[in-house]
């Protein structure tokens, strides 16, 4: 057995698409999406809102943070101290930023009206 034939043996079903009358038309267009084709009006409001929401909260707490380190780096005479400081803020907005996105998460999960969409496979 040659590694082609393993190859095309593994790969034959990832690289053969699935024919088009079996697919809906939004699943005919190769177009990744995360929001299903069949959402709400209001569904499709409330995580598009969430999207804008985290984009916004997550940009802010970026900016606010950025300055807060810049002061700090500036305040700060010993660069051991300043490297060190950097790198704790560093770690410190990846936790804040990681809980921001889990919250506006959840509080999107309880403002759902029904089963959070998956995100498909283009």
């Amino acid at each position: 057995m040659t590694i082609k034939r393993i190859e095309s043996i593994l790969y034959r079903a990832a690289n053969q698409p699935e024919p088009a009358e079996h697919r809906s038309l939004a699943e005919q267009f190769a177009i990744p999406h995360v929001y299903r084709p069949d959402l709400s009006v209001r569904q499709a409001l409330l995580f598009s809102v969430a999207a804008v929401t985290r984009i916004f909260l997550g940009s802010l707490l970026f900016a606010l943070w950025g300055t807060g380190a810049a002061l700090a780096w500036g305040a700060l005479p010993n660069l051991f101290l300043r490297i060190l400081v950097l790198v704790l803020m560093v770690a410190l907005f990846l936790v804040a930023l990681a809980a921001l996105m889990l919250g506006i998460s959840a509080a999107i999960q309880k403002m759902s009206p029904g089963p959070r969409p998956v995100a498909s496979k283009p």
